[in-house]
């Protein structure tokens, strides 16, 4: 079903936000990052990063996503 036009200009947007707010939602992030995730530097050959991201964008995956996939297909492999 398609919205009416009221509905559409009832839906809410927001402000946008000023310099302190932009810092404050930045720290907020950065916080919940190092409280919810392990944080890894991943070193690979020239070239190899491109390669990645090409093989994740053909199979709609972030890189992220796509390594840690390509991870736990291998510990799972192992574990057997």
């Amino acid at each position: 079903m398609e919205p009416t036009d009221n509905a559409k200009a009832k839906k809410r947007t927001r402000a946008p936000l000023n310099a302190e707010q932009k810092k404050s939602a930045q720290r907020a992030t950065t916080k919940y990052i190092a409280k919810a995730y392990d944080r890894h530097v991943l070193n690979m050959p020239k070239g190899k990063k491109d390669v990645i991201k090409d093989a994740a964008e053909a199979v709609g995956e972030s890189v992220n996503g796509y390594i840690l996939g390509a991870v736990d297909m291998r510990l799972e492999r192992d574990r057997r």
